[in-house]
């Protein structure tokens, strides 16, 4: 048994008029009208959120949040602390001009794919 609901009616579509015809399920819409190049200009209202003690206190929530789940996964990988300290060491002794390649070339043998050209 095939249900068939046939709807041809006008709605508004983004503020432009639109027609509609829905047979079934599937929907088929046709904008009548093209919207206007000019966009409305809404003042922007500057968020101060630091000022703002809801907002203060969430952040301030994610903040601690945030602190404890990433020293919980350094316990959890203390060879972190130790990559991170040999690298530090390295680049301080070095002291490469391009900080960023010299980076990219120390972690590079971490990678499974040793290709340069990336």
């Amino acid at each position: 048994m095939s249900l068939s609901i046939k709807y041809t009616g006008d709605s508004c579509f983004f503020r432009h008029l639109a027609s509609r015809l829905q047979v079934g399920s599937p929907v088929t819409m046709r904008l009548l009208q093209l919207p206007s190049q000019k966009e409305e200009a809404y003042d922007k209202i500057p968020l101060v959120w630091e000022e703002d003690i809801q907002m203060r206190s969430k952040f301030l929530d994610r903040k601690e949040e945030l602190k404890a789940d990433h020293a919980s996964y350094l316990r959890a990988h203390p060879e972190i602390r130790a990559l991170i300290s040999d690298f530090l060491q390295f680049l301080l002794l070095k002291k490469p001009n391009d900080v960023f390649q010299f980076a990219r070339e120390y972690f590079l043998p971490f990678t499974s794919n040793t290709s340069l050209d990336t």
